[in-house]
């Protein structure tokens, strides 16, 4: 406490020094040999309030701080609250053995604040510049340059995997009811990318990273890839017709067929989808009335929209002729791109 001498303070030559004067000398010189801050090290067995800045192991505090140290800072498994003690949701400390962070021994540094926090970069300036490079939220979610996330972990950019010494660059899938990898995503080997079933299939599907061969080890099912056959040896005339159901996108059309013309020279017929010709299979007979094979012909449609579509057969011109002795065949397979 700040002590206060008698007046006349100072005193001047001529004044008189009273025992008063030297009781209070001898208190106070009592006081500070317990209370005083001696650079040889002495206790200060009560509080210490400091009003302006403290420097320790340097000769003064640099600019605006208020503690500068110059050496290493030993917590002593003690906490730092970033908002002063009465306020515990933001802090820094060890935790670990007798002292766990939400229920884990962590044996570790742990950061918490109590909305989340951020780690960054700061660039001083006018203005300034920050950048969070790592940020997290109370509800255990992880962003990565994006300011805010709903998904537990979400990166802002490309990723890089690296391959290890434990295996191959890649991403394991893991399912909470059975308890383990389900599946992996990754490098098969240098040269080969793919998608590994970790229940029995092994590598189902993989591509080579250099010309692109892409290989299944078992049937490929989509409701996008299916063949359907719409004429099987049907009986002509050739003015025939049905309809089919398509998803739409890209088609593999095969017709064959057979005709005859009073004359030698060109049959065929058109595969019309929707009264347009979009297929055309052609054959030449040099015999007149003679029945000849046209045979098959694949053609690749893109573009079809989705839904139910016509389609009817058409002869290529008025020669092309047909009858009950003719078969058509038309099948339609439907390509997933």
């Amino acid at each position: 406490m700040a002590f206060t001498p008698d007046l006349p303070s100072p005193k001047s030559a001529g004044d008189a020094i009273r025992s008063k004067d030297w009781n209070d000398l001898i208190t106070e010189t009592q006081r500070l040999d317990t209370a005083k801050v001696n650079r040889a090290g002495d206790t200060i067995a009560g509080n210490l309030s400091i009003a302006g800045a403290l420097a320790i192991g340097k000769a003064a505090a640099a600019g605006a701080a208020k503690l500068d140290i110059a050496g290493d800072v030993s917590l002593n498994d003690n906490s730092v609250w970033l908002r002063g003690i009465a306020d515990p949701n933001h802090g820094l400390a060890w935790r670990g053995g007798g002292k766990p962070f939400a229920g884990v021994n962590v044996d570790g540094p742990v950061l918490w604040g109590n909305n989340g926090g951020a780690l960054g970069s700061h660039i001083n300036g006018s203005p300034g510049t920050d950048n969070i490079a790592l940020g997290w939220d109370n509800a255990g979610r992880v962003r990565v340059n994006v300011p805010s996330t709903e998904l537990k972990f979400d990166v802002g950019g490309r990723i890089r995997l690296r391959q290890a010494a434990e295996g191959s660059a890649g991403l394991w899938l893991n399912q909470t009811t059975p308890g383990n990898d389900r599946a992996f995503i990754g490098m098969m080997d240098d040269n080969t990318v793919g998608f590994w079933g970790n229940t029995g299939i092994g590598w189902g599907l993989t591509m080579n990273t250099t010309t692109g061969d892409v290989a299944h080890v078992r049937n490929i099912t989509s409701p996008r890839f299916r063949s359907t056959t719409l004429m099987f040896t049907r009986a002509g005339p050739m003015t025939l017709s049905t309809s089919f159901t398509s998803n739409g996108g890209t088609l593999l059309v095969m017709a064959s067929g057979s005709a005859f013309r009073s004359s030698a020279g060109r049959i065929g017929f058109f595969v019309q989808i929707d009264s347009i010709n979009r297929v055309v299979a052609l054959a030449f007979t040099n015999e007149s009335g003679s029945h000849k094979a046209i045979p098959p012909t694949f053609t690749t449609l893109t573009g079809l929209a989705a839904g139910t579509h016509t389609l009817a057969l058409a002869p290529v011109d008025g020669n092309t002729q047909s009858d009950f002795n003719d078969f058509f065949n038309v099948v339609v397979l439907e390509l997933p791109f």
